[in-house]
């Protein structure tokens, strides 16, 4: 770099004292040329011209010598700077080479210092892949013992699980077994207890109640929960007229089983006994909301309407089932009786209505009434004598005829 610079500062100046001597030859040719000329025409001439021209010719070669001076100066000037260049230019190149010393110092200390890290992170590198290695070996020795473990663990469980399967499978058996033994053993107990039902009801219809009682209670020790047993043994009460217990043991079929209409209605019964009218009523009504099918339960409310003396109520109830009642039917025969009551009730004509009784009794029908539950009438305390004969002969004619049917 150094020597690239000082020969262009050498050909530069070489040039220029090359074009300084060309310029001082040209010079010093026409100065000479000039005082030829003068001499020449000094030769031939005095003339006062010629001395201003040769004067001219004086003050052209003093000024040529100044510009050579110039010139020499300039030239003088040209190697000095150039050594000042030349000495700058060391001082520049020594400050350059220490600059550039300091930068290749520091580009060196960057390359230690970067060449340390990157030895730092090859070493970690080369112990990350050491470990790593390390960690597939514990895996793969982990992955086999755990292998070996969870193997281990289903043929233990599957042996666990195949004889809990056989033993769940002997349970089942038993079970089923048992349970057939035990279904039988419900059945034929459920069959000894409808072949008593049927017992009792034969016993009840033969008015053997002590019998029925006996039966029954031998029901109910053996199954508490049963609601018809607690049914029948309230109808026994009813019929014989122990109107407390029976209400006692309605209540708790009611409470066992409480969408038995006929429940209701036996209850209904008891109130109807016990002269309680208006809970009757309350009984029959609630028969009637869970059997709306059987008119037996609005015959029943009829009647204790009359037995309450509400006779504009009754009248009022026959004329609303009286449409949908068929001919010659034990509802026609029922729906006639509570007729027949209602007009001697009232003191009205009943000689009509007897014969339409008759009739239907003379076509084999029979009313689904306890006559009981008829002669109730005559214990009415407003009935005079002839209403009571009359109410007499109407229960005489039916009971006489069902006999004779049987």
């Amino acid at each position: 770099m150094k020597q690239l610079i000082f020969l262009i500062l050498t050909l530069l100046l070489f040039f220029a004292n090359l074009s300084f001597a060309v310029e001082k030859q040209q010079k010093t040719n026409q100065i000479v040329e000039q005082k030829n000329k003068i001499s020449s025409i000094k030769s031939n001439s005095k003339d006062k011209k010629f001395e201003d021209f040769e004067i001219q010719l004086k003050n052209m070669e003093n000024n040529f010598k100044y510009s050579i001076e110039i010139n020499d100066k300039r030239i003088e000037d040209l190697k000095d700077s150039i050594d000042k260049i030349v000495s700058n230019i060391n001082l520049f190149l020594i400050l350059l080479g220490i600059i550039c010393g300091l930068g290749a110092f520091k580009e060196y200390h960057d390359f230690k210092k970067a060449k340390e890290t990157l030895q730092e992170v090859q070493e970690n590198l080369e112990k990350s892949t050491f470990e790593l290695e390390q960690a597939k070996i514990d895996y793969n020795k982990s992955k086999n013992r755990y292998k070996k473990t969870i193997e281990h663990i289903l043929n233990k469980s599957n042996t666990i699980l195949k004889g809990t399967k056989e033993s769940i499978q002997f349970i089942i058996d038993d079970a089923a077994k048992k349970s057939k033994e035990l279904i039988k053993e419900e059945a034929e107990k459920e069959r000894e207890k409808l072949k008593s039902f049927n017992d009792v009801t034969k016993l009840i219809d033969s008015e053997q109640h002590q019998s029925s009682i006996t039966i029954l209670n031998k029901i109910i020790n053996e199954d508490s929960k049963d609601p018809y047993a607690y049914f029948l043994k309230s109808l026994v009460m009813f019929r014989t007229k122990n109107l407390d217990e029976a209400l006692k043991n309605i209540d708790k079929s009611i409470e066992l089983n409480p969408k038995n209409p006929e429940a209701y209605n036996l209850k209904a019964g008891i109130y109807t006994r016990k002269g309680n009218c208006d809970l009757a009523l309350i009984e029959y009504q609630k028969a009637q909301e869970l059997d709306q099918t059987n008119i037996k339960y609005k015959f029943n409310e009829i009647e204790c309407l009359l037995l309450c003396s509400k006779l504009e109520k009754t009248k009022e109830e026959l004329s609303k089932i009286s449409i949908g009642i068929s001919a010659n039917t034990t509802d026609t025969l029922n729906f006639n009786i509570l007729y027949m009551l209602l007009t001697i009730l009232k003191n009205d004509d009943f000689k009509q209505i007897f014969t339409n009784i008759k009739e239907i009794v003379k076509n084999g029908i029979k009313t689904s009434w306890d006559f009981e539950e008829i002669r109730n009438f005559l214990t009415n305390p407003n009935l005079n004598n002839e209403q009571k004969q009359n109410i007499k002969d109407l229960i005489e004619y039916i009971e006489n005829n069902a006999k004779a049917r049987r």
